[in-house]
């Protein structure tokens, strides 16, 4: 399974910067638009700069995708699934309830 690896970022009230607590995690997602979260990956700007978060991070994938470029594949069991991509393969499989859910979700994190 190909994976195109990110990070993702959540801001959460009454933090560090003006804008709050933000959280720095490696997710994953498919050809299909499946989203996969790393277990253990989250970074919080609470003790590190932004930059130092992102820049950790993206070593850390760096280092996955070094692994996968010399054979070895992820390992799915240290992975969480989350909610899939919006208007990919996955989202649209869902039934409106859950696409709303998601939808609702995305928008309440990145609010300001």
């Amino acid at each position: 399974m190909k994976l195109d690896f990110f990070i993702m970022t959540s801001t959460k009230e009454n933090g560090h910067t003006e804008y709050g607590n933000t959280e720095y995690v490696i997710a994953a997602q498919d050809s299909t638009g499946n989203r996969y979260q790393l277990n253990d990956s989250v970074l919080v700007n609470s003790d590190k700069t932004d930059r130092e978060c992102r820049d950790i991070q993206n070593r850390r994938i760096i280092r996955m995708l070094q692994a996968i470029a010399y054979g070895k594949q992820p390992n799915l069991a240290n992975w969480t699934r989350i909610a899939p991509a919006v208007n990919s393969e996955a989202f649209n499989k869902l039934n409106a309830t859950q696409q709303q859910a998601i939808k609702d979700t995305h928008v309440a994190s990145f609010s300001v």
